[in-house]
C-alpha cells in the first residue's frame, strides 16, 4: 500500500503539513548547484586527473553531473527529513518546559530561543530540539541564539550544533554547553556560518 507524506506525518503525530515539508525542502534544494552548470574544461579535467591523487582519473572518467546532482538531492532530502524530525512546535516546547505557550513565543521574539518558519507562516514555527535538555533549556542558549546569522539555513545551524568541533575538544556544541562550557566559543562558530 502506497503511503503519502501526510500519512507518515499523521502516524507520527508531527504537527507539520505536506506544504511545510515542501517549503523546507524547496529552501534546501535551491542551494544546490544545477547539473547544467558550466562543466569542467578539458584542461581542467586533465589537470585533476594528473594531480588529484591516484583514484582521480577513474573518478573523473566515470563522473556524471546528473548522477552527482541526484546524490546531492538525496542527501538534502535525508537532511531535511532529519531536521523536521528533530524539531518541535511551540505547543510541544511549552509542554516539555511546563510553561504557557506565550512564554515560548516571548523567548522566540526576544531572540533567546532559535526557531525557523516552515512554509513562511508564523503559525508554523519550528524549534530545533537540540536547544532542550531533560532539565529545561540548554545552558548559555541566549548567547548562542543571538549569534546565529539571520541568513543561516536551519540545516546548517543544526548540523553545526550537533557535530563534534575541534575548537570544543571534539565535543558537539550541545555537549559543550550541557556540560557547563562557555557559550562564547559556540557563538563564534555560529557567527562564522554567515561567512560561508
Amino acid at each position: 500500500m502506497a503511503q503519502t507524506v501526510r500519512d507518515v506525518l499523521a502516524r507520527h503525530d508531527v504537527s507539520l503539513s505536506e506544504e511545510d515539508i515542501a517549503e523546507s525542502l524547496e529552501r534546501a534544494l535551491v542551494m544546490l548547484p544545477s547539473p547544467a552548470a558550466v562543466p569542467l574544461t578539458a584542461s581542467e579535467i586533465s589537470y585533476l586527473a594528473t594531480h588529484a591523487g591516484p583514484d582521480a582519473a577513474d573518478t573523473i572518467a566515470t563522473w556524471n553531473p546528473r548522477t552527482e546532482f541526484q546524490e546531492r538531492v538525496s542527501a538534502v532530502v535525508a537532511a531535511t527529513s532529519s531536521l523536521v524530525a528533530s524539531t518541535l512546535g511551540i505547543d510541544e516546547v511549552a509542554a516539555r518546559l511546563g510553561v504557557d505557550r506565550s512564554r515560548v513565543s516571548h523567548r522566540i521574539s526576544a531572540g533567546t530561543l532559535h526557531s525557523f518558519t516552515a512554509a513562511g507562516t508564523a503559525r508554523r514555527r519550528r524549534i530545533p530540539a537540540w536547544q532542550l535538555t531533560t532539565d529545561g533549556l540548554l545552558p548559555g542558549l541566549a548567547t548562542v541564539v543571538k549569534a546565529i546569522p539571520a541568513n543561516a539555513h536551519p540545516l546548517d545551524v543544526s548540523a553545526l550544533m550537533t557535530t563534534p568541533q575541534a575548537e570544543l575538544g571534539d565535543r558537539t556544541p550541545v555537549e559543550h554547553l550541557a556540560g557547563g562550557g562557555d557559550p562564547q566559543p559556540v557563538a563564534e562558530l555560529l557567527e562564522a556560518l554567515g561567512t560561508w
